[in-house]
């Protein structure tokens, strides 16, 4: 799911509207996991291996009966091609045509490169696919006109060629026809792909993939199957975010080919973790105690219990892993997990405390500050957690290139870097290319870049672009008197709109010039040493229109030696500015949620155009350059609008290579002083304090800190109560809560995926889990408002966390409890063993979970029945928070339905789900299928796990397992019966009642129907106790047209009643509101 603003609407707290307005990327992705297959094949000499995952994906999608590639050499997309066919067993009839002998351009190559191939291919894929060993042209007269689906065209990369390619093969081509053409963004000399894709791309609907040296994909046919229709129609940050998805699956591919291609280049990953003393002090101290002389004089005397010998040993081993450098940082922190175990387990020893008493005179650990042997060791532990924390992230590989398909390296040499933009400029001006730029006659933004000499820059800057830049913009060139070969560079750029400065009038100046020209509904001001990114200004776009109260957004800005420059910026009280996390790696997980900033950058800067001219644009005080975007962001705030850092929105960009530093340098002192002066009241009780790598960045203004507590994710797919978890985050961050997420299982799904699910604003803990939740809030001592923590485990790990409120000081809790577990279980015990569990027992465990709600400032429960469950055992600070669903019913008819559908996630044969399951797939269902003439209906089950082969071999005939699913519309739309045998649960059926929203009728359990509280007008329901009459209840249903018609309404009714989004949102913001005033009242 797609990340929405915190002003969504209420009547869509659960970003269904988005989830519609994003059917086609829901489609595009997820239907088709064959996108994330590896490939077999991987050559290393091919720079096509990015494109893979979309090559798979192609298949999948378009089925095609005939698939052409022009031009093959190794063979990685082409089997790629194969590999995907193969894997989906279709009727599929390809063919590679190609000389194997390579050109002038591409290089020549020997008769291995054929035969190796050959050898791997016929094998393999021999049964359907053929090597054509020819030109062409040679190769048209193999294929009648019309009959190919899929064209790859990956030959000469010369533009009269691949024009002469594609021309050549038009005729051939189906109604169904998809066209591939690779190297579209590759502009060195000598490639012209980039110019025929420039003129067939306003000739027929098109998607440009720009990684990877480009893979352009082009609709000819009108018949092209729907994927491919969304995929052409996508726009905005639907595009981006698609472009972004298999941008990452091609990372992996690429990291995964071998070495020894030209034109593969690995860069090697930043290990991102300081090298200082941190992590070798636990190793250092350790040592100091096995070797102190009273624990050796506790060991000679035989009183050291073998337990503690063993916890120091290995407390030893694991020291060793947590300071050894040449491991990654995410295998230092499972080290120093462990570590923390292994050494809380050492000094709780009973040896442990007879050596700290006799440590006390020694000169080893002197307790005249109170700090003792033990105490050391956690200090040394907590200070390594510090460090680790500030560094997740830092060791991935930087996924970016320029608009030269540079790759970011660390330490780069800027002088040789400028070579080589110079080199590009100069084989540009003289080829006689022209570089087009995107020039609506009506811009929904203008982009204004101000200009003096720096050609090089500017050209790449022009360059990004050209190819990252959506077709509704304009761009606006201001020439500040330029005296390099800038002007001979304009000369050859089409679409753009020059103003020459017969003098320099410097950045300002020039910049409110430019904006006052811009036609479009928004302004972007860019500086010419930038180079946007693929999604950049879709990014900032959504960004600023999440909200009517944002004034302006900025960008994560990047140097070209792949070092953070700012991710938003922020002031100090004398007016100095803090680009936050200056100098880090960008991947760092505090960087990448939307936040609010004090200012952004000029170098990348999107606001409204009637606001800037409202606010009378940079202010002329600040002439000729520097504060004027901070003094612009200031005002906005003190105007009642905000600044926001939009994480997805990246911007490489040449630190001072527009202008001279040292007289930016004296620029900027100068107009700190003018800045401090007008905005002293902003500044005032900041102070001098620096941020630092575990500090928070200074808040333009006050909000509630939020910690969200959960198992996992809140993925709706995932079901288990989580849909509903992901409306109560939504609508938290609507509240306008700054809300961090610890997810207690690990939170392991790649970062795309993740703000799919919630909302961008959400700072989420990927890599962290349950084991480090009492070491995050020692080192976060003090930095949250509330604790929203939802399942009764979660709330018994946090309690039993040796004085936690003291880590949470001053902070409310929520426990989300939803239900009385304890009482499913006491029912499942006695259902699954056939005996209840002793009345002692059963009164344990409800006395125990209740005793984790008393330490809560407010219970929510999910429904009014499970309420007075609470209260009737001395729980009054009770509230009913239920669940939300957009009614979205489905179309089909009754006739056009087959299914049976059951929706539910199996981790466990034992669960609710896995036991409904069973029971219904074998007590009930075969008594349904009983006497079918022909095609019995089949029962779809939809969760995860429910594709386990094991599973499904117990379930018997007729029954499909699907797995997880990210849109349950398609089996929806196919399901007549929607079943719900639940035999043991606690709270509210979530699953019932999205299924009675989507409007299929449903056979429940008589548990179910009492939890929904629904009579017979809105669904059937039957005893688990009598398998006949559950099965008699599906049969009416299923073959009773009317009955079913009757029962529709009735679920689509109590739907909308019992689950208005807009009570829901109320409901939360409420709760909020009551914590939040609580805690400003005391």
């Amino acid at each position: 799911m797609t990340s929405t603003g915190p002003n969504q609407s209420i009547e869509d707290p659960s970003g269904h509207t988005e989830w519609a307005a994003g059917r086609g990327l829901l489609r595009l992705i997820p239907w088709f996991p064959i996108a994330a297959e590896r490939p077999i094949f991987l050559s290393g000499s091919s720079s096509w291996s990015g494109h893979i995952p979309f090559a798979f994906w192609s298949i999948a999608a378009l089925r095609p009966r005939v698939l052409v590639e022009l031009g093959t050499m190794a063979g990685d997309s082409y089997l790629a091609f194969c590999q995907a066919i193969a894997a989906l067993s279709l009727s599929t009839r390809a063919h590679a045509v190609d000389h194997w002998k390579g050109d002038e351009q591409a290089g020549f190559y020997g008769e291995e490169v054929y035969e190796g191939l050959k050898r791997y291919h016929d094998e393999r894929y021999g049964r359907f696919s053929c090597l054509h060993r020819m030109d062409f042209e040679e190769a048209l007269a193999l294929f009648p006109e019309g009959s190919i689906d899929l064209l790859h065209i990956d030959g000469c990369y010369r533009y009269e060629a691949v024009r002469r390619d594609f021309l050549g093969w038009l005729p051939k081509l189906s109604r169904r026809a998809v066209v591939l053409l690779h190297d579209v963004t590759e502009w060195r000399r000598g490639f012209g792909v980039w110019r025929l894709w420039k003129e067939l791309k306003t000739a027929y609907p098109s998607f440009l993939f720009p990684h990877a040296h480009g893979l352009g994909v082009l609709r000819i046919g009108p018949d092209a199957p729907e994927a491919f229709q969304e995929l052409v129609n996508l726009s905005g940050s639907g595009s981006a975010r698609v472009r972004r998805w298999f941008a990452r699956l091609g990372q992996r591919v690429t990291a995964d080919a071998p070495e020894g291609g030209s034109k593969k280049e690995r860069v090697p990953p930043d290990r991102g973790v300081p090298q200082d003393d941190t992590l070798a002090e636990p190793g250092f101290l350790l040592e100091k105690i096995g070797t102190d002389p009273a624990w050796r004089l506790l060991e000679g005397m035989q009183v050291l219990s073998l337990r503690s010998r063993e916890f120091l040993s290995r407390a030893r081993a694991l020291a060793q892993e947590l300071a050894d450098e040449g491991l990654p940082s995410s295998s230092r922190w499972q080290a120093l997990v462990a570590l923390r175990q292994a050494a809380e387990n050492l000094i709780g020893s009973r040896s442990f405390r007879s050596f700290a008493f006799l440590a006390t005179t020694s000169r080893s650990f002197v307790r005249g500050d109170g700090e003792g042997a033990g105490a050391r060791l956690r200090n040394a532990l907590r200070k390594s957690f510090e460090l680790l924390l500030a560094a997740a992230g830092a060791e991935e590989a930087l996924p970016w290139r320029d608009s030269l398909s540079l790759p970011l390296k660390k330490g780069a040499d800027r002088q040789a870097l400028r070579e080589c933009y110079r080199k590009s400029l100069e084989e540009f001006l003289q080829d006689g290319d022209r570089l087009g730029l995107p020039s609506a006659a009506e811009p929904e933004i203008s982009i204004v870049i101000v200009l003096f000499n720096q050609a090089e820059l500017t050209y790449a800057c022009l360059r990004s672009l050209a190819i990252h830049l959506a077709p509704s913009s304009e761009v606006i060139l201001v020439d500040n008197a330029s005296t390099d070969r800038t002007g001979e560079l304009l000369e050859r750029v089409d679409g753009v709109r020059i103003f020459r400065n017969p003098e320099n009038l410097h950045f300002l100046r020039a910049a409110n010039q430019g904006a006052a020209a811009a036609r479009g509904r928004l302004l972007l001001f860019l500086n010419n040493d930038a180079q946007i990114l693929p999604g950049t200004v879709e990014a900032a776009q959504e960004a600023l229109e999440s909200d009517s109260d944002v004034g302006a957004v900025g960008a994560r800005i990047v140097n070209l030696d792949g070092r953070l420059q700012e991710a938003g910026s922020f002031f100090r009280g004398d007016g100095s500015p803090q680009g936050y996390g200056r100098g880090d790696s960008p991947l760092r997980r505090e960087y990448l949620f939307r936040r609010e900033a004090d200012y952004c950058s000029g170098a990348f800067l999107l606001t409204r155009s009637s606001l800037f001219r409202e606010m009378g644009g940079f202010d002329e005080v600040f002439a000729p350059a520097y504060f004027e975007e901070a003094d612009y962001c200031l005002r906005l705030w003190e105007s009642g609008k905000r600044v926001l850092y939009e994480p997805e929105a990246v911007v490489l960009h040449w630190e001072f290579g527009s202008s001279d530093a040292e007289q930016a340098i004296e620029w900027m002192r100068r107009h700190q002083q003018v800045f401090v002066e007008r905005h002293r009241p902003f500044l005032e009780g900041r102070g001098g304090a620096r941020l630092g790598p575990f500090l928070a960045p200074i808040p333009p203004r006050a909000r509630v800190r939020l910690l969200y507590i959960d198992d996992r994710v809140p993925r709706p797919e995932l079901g288990s109560g989580y849909p509903r978890a992901n409306a109560i985050v939504r609508e938290l961050v609507r509240w306008g809560a700054q809300v961090t997420l610890l997810p207690m299982s690990g939170a392991w799904e790649d970062w795309e995926e993740i703000y799919w699910n919630v909302p961008r604003e959400v700072e989420v803990l990927r890599g962290m889990d349950a084991s480090v939740l009492k070491s995050y809030l020692e080192v976060r001592v003090g930095a949250f408002d509330l604790v929203w923590i939802s399942r009764p485990y979660n709330m018994a790990y946090l309690s039993a966390i040796q004085g936690w409120k003291k880590l949470l000081p001053g902070a409310r809790l929520v426990y989300d409890a939803e239900a009385l577990f304890a009482l499913r279980d006491i029912q499942g015990a006695e259902l699954l063993h056939g005996a209840a569990l002793p009345k002692e027992e059963a009164a344990r465990r409800i006395d125990r979970e209740i005793g984790w709600a008393r330490g809560a400032d407010r219970v929510v429960s999910v429904s009014e029945e499970e309420a007075r469950e609470f209260r009737a055992r001395g729980i009054e600070n009770v509230r009913v928070i239920g669940h939300a669903i957009l009614p979205a019913p489905t179309a089909a008819s009754f006739e056009e339905r087959k299914d049976f559908l059951l929706v539910g996630g199996v981790r466990d044969w034992q669960s609710p789900n896995g036991d409904a399951l069973l029971w219904f797939a074998q007590k009930v269902f075969p008594r349904v299928r009983e006497g079918w003439a022909k095609d019995p209906p089949k029962l779809v089950v939809v969760g995860e796990g429910t594709d386990s082969p094991e599973l499904l071999g117990r379930l018997g005939s007729g029954v499909v397992g699907i797995g997880p699913a990210a849109d349950l519309t398609p089996y929806y739309e196919r399901a007549r019966v929607f079943v719900a045998p639940t035999r043991f649960a606690a709270g509210i059926p979530m699953k019932a009642h999205e299924a009675a929203a989507r409007g299929v009728p449903m056979v429940t359990s008589a548990l179910i129907a009492r939890q929904l509280g629904w009579n017979g007008e809105a669904l059937l329901s039957a005893p688990v106790e009598d398998e006949e009459s559950f099965a008699k209840a599906c049969r009416a249903l299923y073959t009773d047209p009317a009955l079913w018609e009757r029962m529709r309404a009735g679920v689509l009714a109590s739907a909308t009643r019992d689950c208005d989004p807009k009570r829901f949102s109320e409901e939360v913001h409420e709760l909020l509101d009551e914590m939040a005033g609580r805690k400003k009242a005391d």
